[in-house]
């Protein structure tokens, strides 16, 4: 068990390096999505941030003058737990999505507005989920630092991207998409 938790970090950080390689490859530019510049740079955005920030969190949890698990056992599982859940969210909701899911902010031809299953709790939950990830992924590092400069700046760089995301379903479903905002949250069910 020792051996699983001093490499959780590293082995569930390669894991979900892959698979979001391995959508970002094949779920690119695909010839049925209406063209547009409505992406932003903020898929860039989202990389540049995420692989600096991991890299300085790595490089921080090193330092243990800034150790914040008191009983590290229960709180490093917590961490992989977490981390693990929002894996398993954000795969769920992109199936949910379907063919509509695409890595760049783009619409495709004849989708409808997605509102049943996890998107009729909230209106991100592929988000919610990557985000659960890198929160739990921060914890297992155990270390203060390591916690803050992981997840701040990725979660600024994702609530830049759900703004843009936000403006291109705006542009294209109208009224329909200005109704599903006032019945759901963006994030957090009942709280944002």
């Amino acid at each position: 068990m020792q051996v699983i938790t001093t490499y959780f970090p590293l082995i569930f950080g390669l894991l979900f390096l892959l698979t979001e390689i391995h959508r970002n490859y094949k779920l690119r530019n695909k010839s049925e999505r209406k063209s547009g510049g409505a992406d932003k740079n903020s898929l860039t955005i989202l990389w540049i941030t995420i692989m600096i920030s991991m890299f300085l969190g790595g490089f921080l949890s090193q330092f243990k003058d800034f150790s914040i698990i008191i009983f590290q056992p229960y709180i490093l599982h917590a961490g992989m737990l977490i981390a693990i859940l929002g894996f398993i969210l954000r795969f769920v909701a992109i199936q949910q999505l379907g063919k509509a899911f695409t890595v760049d902010v783009q619409i495709a031809k004849n989708q409808t507005l997605k509102q049943d299953g996890l998107y009729s709790i909230i209106r991100h939950p592929s988000y919610t989920g990557v985000l659960m990830s890198f929160l739990g992924l921060a914890i297992t590092f155990s270390n203060g630092l390591s916690l803050l400069v992981i997840c701040i700046p990725i979660f600024v760089a994702f609530i830049y991207r759900i703004s843009v995301e936000e403006i291109a379903l705006k542009n294209e479903f109208g009224t329909a998409y200005l109704e599903y905002i006032k019945n759901t949250k963006r994030l957090i069910p009942f709280i944002y």
